[in-house]
């Protein structure tokens, strides 16, 4: 399955962008537009073929004919399915708790699949060096999505790595500001709106650092000031009062590329990971005992 189809969801998502009307139109229509014609696809949309071509190349097709082919193969699976969406995020009234807990559930199984479809193997690849050959590791993010930066912050620390993930926004500045071109700064925000966030990245990458975003769309701030930006599925209200399939989708994507940089240094890595179970058996045997 390509993942054209779901970046075009992610496209009509978007607050701007010269695609997303197209984008929009067809993840509205998907039944009509199997059987149009790219004349008439542009009629509805109000712009040019030579446009809808543009936007196909830039979801990984060779033209519209093989867009169209995959969306006809693939129109009945689960992520054109409508999903119940609820205004004021994880707060469902008069809904029992084995239906919430149900609705969660699907929600946060198809975003860690959708984001899975986001990812290039090539770029992973690319990170799991970057990420070893760094001399420091520093995460930013903040609220939820600093929970998820503490999260890895500990797991390259077992394996290491000198890194950081404070809580505190001005902190984080600080942080920032003793990068170098040996650092890499990582800015986690689902929204890709944080400005705390985006401050972080912007005084590391003037200092040198190399630059990675986290966000849920391509098309957002953290995102332009970012040298690479790794995307996960935007299926959260975006005002919902609890982030819960977000987090889960970060941390999903963050484990597969931390398990390519363990994979791809595994004699490195294993060893210095293993220098930390004897304490930590230790401790529970102690435990055990009292």
């Amino acid at each position: 399955m390509k993942s054209g189809i779901v970046q075009l969801q992610a496209l009509a998502k978007q607050s701007m962008g010269s695609y997303q009307d197209i984008a929009k139109y067809i993840v509205t229509n998907a039944e009509t537009v199997k059987t149009m014609h790219i004349t008439q696809l542009a009629n509805e949309c109000f712009t040019s073929p030579a446009t809808i071509v543009r936007m196909c190349k830039k979801l990984g097709y060779k033209g519209y004919t093989d867009f169209k082919q995959d969306l006809v193969l693939n129109l009945h699976k689960w992520f054109f399915e409508k999903q119940e969406v609820y205004n004021r995020g994880y707060i469902y009234p008069n809904k029992a708790a084995i239906e919430i807990g149900e609705v969660i559930t699907n929600l946060t199984i198809n975003g860690m699949i959708k984001s899975v479809q986001f990812l290039d193997s090539e770029l992973v690849t690319d990170l799991a060096k970057i990420l070893y050959e760094a001399k420091r590791i520093d995460f930013y993010g903040c609220g939820v999505s600093n929970l998820v930066a503490q999260d890895f912050s500990y797991r390259f620390m077992r394996s290491g790595k000198s890194t950081s993930a404070f809580a505190d926004s001005h902190i984080q500045i600080s942080q920032a500001q003793q990068s170098d071109a040996g650092c890499v700064a990582v800015g986690i925000s689902y929204s890709g709106e944080t400005k705390e966030v985006i401050a972080s990245l912007e005084i590391a990458q003037q200092l040198g650092a190399y630059t990675i975003s986290f966000t849920s769309e391509e098309d957002n701030s953290l995102a332009q000031v970012a040298a690479c930006n790794i995307t996960v599925a935007q299926i959260e209200h975006p005002e919902g009062f609890v982030a819960a399939a977000s987090r889960i989708e970060m941390l999903h994507v963050m484990d597969i590329i931390y398990s390519v940089y363990a994979s791809t240094y595994d004699e490195t890595i294993a060893a210095k990971i293993s220098r930390t179970r004897p304490y930590f058996k230790k401790k529970s045997d102690d435990a055990d005992e009292e």
